[in-house]
């Protein structure tokens, strides 16, 4: 999956169920929640990939390291 279908990757369950991961990605809470989703195992293979091709492009997880180092 390339990054720009990864950015209008629309979430099919949960809090931002029909919301594209650029669009959850605008606040800092739905960053974080990219970023736990990533880590899980149970999610299907499309939105598994659809994170990790998000979550991996530089600026993106570079926006994520920061907020989890405002944090500290």
């Amino acid at each position: 999956m390339n990054f720009l279908d990864a950015m209008i990757y629309k979430m099919k369950f949960g809090k931002y169920a029909g919301k594209t991961l650029d669009e959850i990605a605008q606040t800092d809470e739905g960053l974080k929640y990219l970023d736990y989703l990533y880590g899980q195992t149970w999610l299907m293979a499309e939105t598994r990939d659809a994170l990790a091709t998000y979550i991996g492009e530089p600026s993106i997880a570079k926006e994520v390291a920061q907020i989890f180092e405002e944090n500290e």
